[in-house]
């Protein structure tokens, strides 16, 4: 054996020429022998780079790079059926759900995961038809393919149906596998009741049942019947612990949840990524971010995943400086830890050193461009948003639903139509135009450019709208003065209205003169809601109050603030005192607002022109005088126009635009037209 073991080692002609002339019966009778063992190794190495194939396809899935995936998939020169489940999993995962079938659809064969995978992906989607007409295809079902249906069924809020195939489903798969995604799902659609049946009916349980019943007590703010749950459990593992930490977290019992941590730490189990999220995320809400330093420090295996968590928890907490620190010490980066750190500089507006990281970014992939793009968006840099959405299309990387979505943002603050309908174009041509996000953001696009009728068309199309769909409604109604018809969609919201609902309706009453509603619905937001109101709310209530003439109740609603009034407040009083010609109040809040805002030239010249309707001439010049003196200048006017897909801006005054003298020539021209049509 030492022998072939050689042979297999060395490929050299003297070394063969030297074993056939002193080993040559051996030799001969080695050959067949040998001929197997090499179909064995290469059998195995074959395998061992299938293996590593269907490892990189599934880890690359998990990290959401598709592209990676399809590459590796399609490097592989042997794939089995895991090869094919791996790389339909990654697109479902994904959302990607037309390349998934795709995938589906050319397997050569298929496995229950196969199908299992594609049902979970349909109903994910909320393509409960899709799903079922699979479900019945399949050749072969296990307990994860009725959970899957189940789970379809209950996420398109189908619960009858999911019970109805939760009976069907043969005893031996019910408990505890189906009768956990039922369970989840009375839970998700908020019937809680029913969840609790379904959960002391259960003959089995596992872990997953537990944590769910803990999970759906806290989220009813039932702490102390989580507890009880939570310390019944036969077994718990860390999405248990975890799950009750975040209990504790969110009904603001830190000190509670804390301590549940340590207890976690001394029975042995080990603190993963969502856990020290949880940790991080009611750390910063308690500005407690050494208490999250020392969480982490203590870990005994910290992986990336737990580096990104702590570096997120910087950046959330507006702890740049920290998390740069951070960032420098990490032992690996992946684009999650680059675009983490990035985001943190856009955060606090500094967005040199935003695109300078990026260009330092080893691997940058659409998730990358589109944080840059979004931080953009959310610096209100919208015409450099364009740009770099312009380059990323030249780099040849594919938006997905997220960069459309910020885009789409973009054109509403430029509020330029026609590049809002290209890019509904390119969502339909990429088959994202069915994303909720990207709806929610056609919605507002096409209310700020005028095209509310197209808004509705959006609308309408989504099958199931949440919150902030029907807020990007209400509020393009209250932008086009429909507010009856924007406090009749809010009558007919399926879900719990929040606090920009409110200022969308608020909004429309302000600006329809609609008191008594507007009294109504802010009254309702903390009777009904448990809503508290915010200044953006008493801004136009006041605003309301004030086009009304109802002054003293304007100043009455100021009075009982729970915080300072802020610039915004005094500023709608200011405005109605002007419109109803009450100089002592407007005297009041002008003083006020120069208090908060001393560079706010709009203050001044407000007041300057009462004093002078007033005749006060005195009075007049005494607040042109502290403006003066104070260097007050009044932003320049802007305006701007689209012209070959590019957005020109115009200040008033400016003279450094290159085509200024051209400019003031086509003024001088139309100028003498219109005098010469006027005489």
């Amino acid at each position: 054996m030492n022998v072939i073991s050689s042979l297999i080692k060395f490929d050299s002609i003297h070394f063969l020429r030297s074993l056939y002339h002193n080993h040559g019966d051996f030799f001969h009778s080695a050959i067949p022998s040998l001929g197997k063992l090499q179909q064995t190794t290469f059998r195995t190495t074959t395998t061992t780079a299938r293996v590593h194939g269907n490892a990189q396809i599934t880890a690359y899935g998990r990290a959401g790079n598709l592209v990676a995936a399809q590459a590796e998939f399609d490097r592989m020169p042997s794939k089995d059926v895991i090869s094919w489940t791996a790389l339909l999993t990654a697109y479902a995962d994904n959302g990607a759900i037309t390349h998934a079938r795709k995938v589906f659809d050319e397997m050569p064969r298929r496995n229950p995961a196969s199908w299992n995978a594609m049902i979970s992906a349909y109903g994910r989607a909320k393509k409960v038809h899709e799903a079922f007409g699979l479900f019945q295809k399949a050749a072969e079902r296990n307990a994860v393919t009725y959970a899957a249906m189940i789970s379809g069924f209950a996420r398109s809020g189908m619960m009858h149906e999911a019970e109805e195939l939760y009976e069907k489903t043969p005893s031996g798969w019910k408990d505890p596998v189906a009768a956990n995604s039922l369970l989840s799902g009375y839970l998700r659609c908020g019937n809680f009741g029913r969840a609790v049946l379904v959960f002391a009916g259960m003959t089995v349980r596992d872990v997953v049942s537990w944590s769910s019943m803990v999970d759906g007590y806290c989220k009813k703010g039932m702490i102390e019947e989580a507890r009880r749950t939570f310390d019944s459990m036969p077994e718990k593992n860390v999405v248990s612990w975890t799950t009750i930490i975040r209990g504790y977290m969110k009904a603001g019992l830190y000190e509670e949840g804390m301590q549940t941590f340590v207890s976690m730490r001394r029975d042995g189990t080990s603190v993963n990524a969502v856990t020290l999220s949880v940790i991080l995320d009611a750390c910063a809400e308690a500005e407690r971010s050494s208490d999250a330093r020392r969480v982490f420090e203590g870990m005994e295996d910290k992986d990336l995943v737990s580096w990104n968590s702590m570096l997120g928890g910087y950046v959330t907490s507006n702890e740049v400086e920290l998390a740069e620190e951070l960032f420098t010490n990490m032992p690996s980066k992946d684009v999650i830890s680059w675009t983490t750190m990035m985001m943190g500089f856009f955060n606090k507006g500094r967005l040199m050193e935003a695109v300078i990281l990026f260009k330092e970014m080893p691997i940058k992939d659409e998730v990358a461009w589109t944080a840059v793009i979004s931080g953009f968006v959310a610096n209100e840099e919208l015409e450099l948003a364009f740009r770099w959405f312009t380059l990323m299309l030249k780099q040849g990387l594919s938006p997905n639903h997220l960069t459309l979505s910020c885009m789409l943002s973009a054109s509403s603050g430029l509020a330029v139509l026609s590049q809002g309908v290209q890019l509904h174009s390119l969502a339909v041509k990429a088959a994202f135009d069915l994303e909720l996000s990207v709806q929610n953001a056609l919605i507002s696009m096409y209310a700020k450019s005028g095209g509310l009728h197209h808004a509705w068309e959006v609308f309408h199309v989504i099958a199931n709208p949440n919150v902030v769909s029907i807020n990007a409604m209400i509020t393009g109604l209250a932008q086009h003065g429909l507010a009856r018809e924007a406090i009749e969609l809010y009558k007919k919201m399926d879900c719990k209205p929040n606090d920009v609902t409110f200022l969308g309706l608020l909004s429309a009453c302000s600006h329809a003169g609609m008191v008594k509603e507007g009294l109504e619905l802010f009254n309702s937001m903390g009777c009904c809601y448990g809503l508290e109101p915010g200044p953006d709310h008493y801004t136009c209530m006041v605003d309301l109050l004030g086009r009304a003439g109802r002054l003293g109740e304007a100043m009455d609603l100021i009075g009982r603030m729970p915080a300072a009034p802020r610039a915004a407040v005094w500023g709608a009083l200011l405005g109605a005192s002007r419109a109803h010609c009450h100089l002592s109040l407007a005297e009041h809040a002008a003083e006020r607002i120069m208090e908060l805002e001393p560079d706010n030239a709009a203050v001044y010249t407000i007041l300057s022109e009462m004093y002078a309707a007033a005749g006060l001439k005195k009075d007049e010049e005494g607040v042109r005088m502290v403006k003066k003196e104070r260097g007050v200048r009044k932003d320049p006017g802007c305006s701007w126009i689209t012209l070959e897909n590019r957005v020109l801006v115009f200040l008033a005054g400016q003279k450094a635009n290159p085509e200024w003298e051209k400019i003031i020539s086509t003024l001088s021209i139309l100028s003498r037209e219109l005098v010469w049509v006027d005489s």
